[in-house]
């Protein structure tokens, strides 16, 4: 659950036009903010 609902907000956000990003930058924001919850579990 801490890993997906992050992305998940970030997913309700998108398609809804809340932000201005391209597709490939959401994709990157999404790989970011996974990236950094698991490295806050691993910590």
């Amino acid at each position: 659950m801490a890993i997906t609902t992050p992305v998940v907000g970030l997913v309700q956000v998108y398609p809804g036009g809340r932000t201005t990003v391209s597709e490939n930058d959401f994709r990157a924001l999404c790989k970011r903010t996974t990236g950094r919850v698991l490295n806050g579990l691993v910590t």
